[in-house]
């Protein structure tokens, strides 16, 4: 008799508690999901913080938190994960009654993206652990991971020898409102040019040496487009990284940058198009556009998104081209670019092994970047 009361008892009680915790499991359960950061670059650790909060009398013998993230973020249990798109992230916590509970779990921004989530799974369970109770809760939260600018060793030699070029072509116009310094006076300077003050301080005539406008602008076309028989997503990378690094250089020298690519926004689904400038906020939104790139949509054909960038102006903007496209449809817009009298330099990541030829005309304009050294540095991060 007492056993079957027992059992009787057992099963009210059972049934009490799980009638209980599916109608107030729920009641006063505070959830959310962050990244602590909004912007990293790739290979910087950043976290992202999970806060829960119990607030009643009722304990919750476990709850569970449950996040879609992207791969390309590693956490230390995704390290050997087989390679998808995205995981997905399970946190399981045992919480008392009015107690709040806050978990900070690092991670790597291994590539560069814009990652964001909408909303967390939170499951709850009755004393026993018999039955699942799921809510969705809204959240968001969005992070940028910026390119991480092409090694310096590399690119600044480049970008110095273009600069220089830039600097020293006497094609380019010379801006009356910028005086780069002032020297002495030869029969081929104009008379408007003559500095009177220096020169009555020396008593011999002295000119003001005007600035180039054409330094102060430097355009760059970025192209992505997927030419090649297998899809080269590495190199993609790399001239996005090319990018950025060429951006920032005549940004810091006090040029006014401009940039375009042909693939697509992840956000908009639009190309990739930022206006003139120089400054910080400048180089942050180029930084913030480029981690939007989406290489996994089809670019726009680069010979119809550069068609109005190519032609000749009347405004002294020098083009430098990036892109690893070396077919000859590419090289003949760079040639017809060339005989509308642009101004501009084609730098190109290669491996050693590239089996593509540069047009003779273009050889001069040309500049091999070196891809594997690059790629090994970035392996080993």
């Amino acid at each position: 008799m007492y056993i079957v009361f027992a059992a009787v008892l057992a099963l009210l009680l059972y049934e009490f508690q799980y009638i209980l915790y599916k109608k107030r499991w729920f009641y006063g359960l505070k959830t959310d999901a962050f990244f602590k950061v909004s912007e990293a670059m790739a290979g910087d650790e950043a976290t992202l913080t999970e806060v829960i909060e119990n607030r009643k009398g009722l304990p919750l013998p476990m709850v569970k938190v449950k996040l879609q993230l992207s791969r390309k973020l590693e956490f230390a249990e995704t390290k050997s994960a087989k390679v998808s798109d995205y995981f997905y992230r399970t946190d399981i916590y045992a919480i008392g009654a009015n107690t709040k509970v806050t978990r900070t779990i690092n991670f790597t921004c291994r590539h560069r993206g814009y990652y964001d989530f909408h909303g967390v799974d939170v499951v709850g369970t009755d004393l026993f652990f018999s039955w699942d109770f799921v809510e969705s809760v809204k959240t968001s939260s969005n992070l940028y991971v910026y390119p991480k600018p092409y090694s310096d060793k590399i690119m600044r030699p480049i970008l110095d020898r273009i600069n220089s070029d830039i600097e020293n072509d006497e094609n380019l116009s010379k801006d009356p409102f910028l005086i780069k310094g002032i020297r002495e006076y030869q029969p081929y300077d104009t008379y408007k040019d003559i500095n009177w003050k220096a020169s009555a301080k020396t008593e011999e005539l002295m000119v003001k040496v005007h600035d180039s406008t054409a330094k102060k602008k430097v355009r760059v076309l970025l192209n992505l487009e997927n030419s090649m028989i297998l899809k080269k997503d590495e190199l993609n990378e790399l001239c996005i990284s090319m990018a950025i690094a060429t951006l920032i250089y005549f940004c810091k020298s006090g040029s006014q940058v401009s940039l375009y690519a042909n693939s697509r926004d992840v956000l908009t689904g639009e190309p990739i198009k930022l206006n003139e400038g120089s400054s910080e906020s400048h180089i942050r939104n180029a930084n913030r556009l480029l981690a939007r790139v989406d290489l996994s949509k089809e670019a726009i054909p680069v010979s119809e998104f550069f068609s109005e960038y190519t032609k000749k102006t009347n405004e002294d903007v020098y083009t430098i081209v990036i892109s690893p496209n070396m077919q000859k449809d590419f090289q003949d817009m760079l040639l017809k670019a060339m005989d509308d009298s642009l101004e501009f330099n084609w730098l190109c990541p290669e491996y050693r092994d590239n089996p593509f030829e540069v047009h003779d005309k273009l050889k001069d304009r040309f500049i091999s970047v070196p891809a594997e050294e690059v790629l090994y540095e970035i392996s080993l991060s």
